[in-house]
């Protein structure tokens, strides 16, 4: 994986990514579309939580499996599997995703952060876009919700800007799709080749770092 793709803390799909993959799959074949795996890293149980685990429970891609990360026992769904860490400290971000990815077997890997909310047509639109062979990743941005509270718009607002947020404004608002070599983990979806392929997240700061090659 060399570059990354941009898709849309409401979570879609449109940013990408480089690398090698099997055959193009036919999206109008259930049977033949790729095994997704759906890893939520848990900081703790509240409200956001149960939103983002509501959003993700009625994606509308037919062949995904729900993973949570935590340090501690959490009660969710029958549906959703729980990975716990089994570490003697509190894990960051990036260690839980790792956990989560060594822990499932999907043809593709979704991270998303456990207070974002995806769109219905999160992992179709980045499943559509992988279908290109030559994309590894699939990235969108963070968009503050309309639902949110004032202070929340606020600061919302504040990062869509480019006082708060220079050329990387396209992490918070939805922008036309253009190809990166770096982007946060709250709205991500690549192939497992390609992560596997960079033996994951880094832990060297506290949201992990998965590194891009070619990107230097």
């Amino acid at each position: 994986m060399t570059k990354a793709q941009h898709s849309s803390r409401q979570a879609g799909a449109s940013t990408s990514s480089r690398a090698d993959s099997g055959p193009r799959r036919r999206r109008d074949n259930p049977a033949a579309q790729p095994r997704i795996s759906v890893v939520i890293p848990l900081h703790r149980d509240s409200p956001g939580f149960r939103d983002c685990l509501n959003g993700c429970q009625h994606l509308d891609y037919p062949s995904f499996e729900l993973i949570v990360v935590s340090d501690v026992e959490v009660i969710l769904p029958a549906d959703v599997r729980l990975v716990l860490s089994q570490s003697m400290h509190d894990t960051g971000p990036g260690e839980k995703r790792d956990l989560g990815m060594h822990a499932t077997q999907g043809d593709y890997l979704a991270f998303i952060d456990d207070d974002a909310v995806p769109r219905r047509d999160w992992l179709t639109s980045a499943a559509r876009i992988l279908d290109d062979e030559t994309i590894g990743a699939v990235a969108g941005p963070g968009v503050t919700p309309l639902r949110s509270l004032w202070r929340e718009r606020v600061g919302g607002a504040f990062y869509e800007s480019w006082l708060g947020s220079g050329p990387y404004r396209y992490r918070f608002r939805p922008e036309p799709r253009r190809e990166v070599d770096d982007y946060p983990a709250y709205n991500l979806v690549v192939r497992r080749t390609a992560a596997e392929h960079v033996k994951g997240w880094g832990t060297g700061f506290y949201g992990g770092y998965c590194h891009l090659p070619g990107s230097d």
